[in-house]
């Protein structure tokens, strides 16, 4: 949902979940409950040009859905009641929104929507690379492998003279090599949270720019990082 749509048409505020939004507007509870089965409705709003919007009903009321394909994300853009010939009704009004500008979402209506997708998608990313870690600990200077739920490949290598020490700062006696491809498909801002979360005492600011792994060029698409 776009903050102008939640601010504007609902009357609300755009710091609420999706969830208390649904519980107080009949609109949002469709929305989640229609756009979640499918991204795209049945009926499109022909008026709207430059972009494929649906109408969404409630009653009364229409409301205009987007499918974001470039971002995998489906958009409740605007919400009015539906007074067929009269000016104030719902399909003028989301017209004149977007002669204005003010149909789509903007710049900080992405950065909720990234900032959504961390909140939920992080956690289980930053444990599977630090299962990553872990598995190339236990076999040094070999490269293991892991795909994150986005996609997106990473490789962890662990330089060393095995045995490793025993312990939390087992690192200190390695070098520690972790790529991403294709990077350019990440979320945006994913890198420092991925990277630094690899190894429980180690922040971002610790890990270096990886120009090569120790035993081969990096790919066109991969980026890595190394520390120790």
């Amino acid at each position: 949902m776009t903050c102008r749509c939640i601010s504007e048409d609902l009357n609300d505020s755009p710091d609420c979940s999706l969830a208390e939004l649904a519980g107080r507007h009949a609109v949002v509870d469709k929305f989640r409950s229609m756009r979640s089965q499918s991204p795209v409705g049945a009926e499109r709003i022909v008026a709207l040009t430059g972009i494929e919007a649906f109408s969404l009903h409630t009653s009364r009321y229409r409301a205009a859905t987007w499918h974001d394909r470039q971002f995998a994300a489906v958009w409740l853009l605007a919400h009015r009641i539906h007074r067929e010939g009269h000016a104030s009704d719902a399909y003028p009004y989301f017209v004149s929104l977007h002669a204005n500008d003010r149909l789509l979402p903007l710049g900080h209506d992405y950065d909720r929507l990234y900032e959504a997708r961390a909140r939920r998608l992080l956690p289980d990313a930053i444990y599977q690379i630090r299962s990553a870690v872990e598995g190339a600990r236990a076999e040094p200077n070999r490269e293991i492998s892991v795909m994150l739920n986005d996609g997106t490949q990473v490789i962890a290598l662990v330089e060393a003279d095995p045995p490793l020490p025993e312990g939390q700062e087992w690192y200190k006696a390695a070098i520690i090599y972790i790529s991403f491809s294709p990077a350019k498909e990440m979320q945006p801002g994913w890198l420092p949270s991925l990277v630094g979360g690899a190894l429980p005492d180690v922040s971002w600011d610790e890990w270096e720019l990886a120009h090569a792994f120790p035993h081969r060029p990096l790919r066109g698409d991969e980026v890595a990082f190394s520390c120790g």
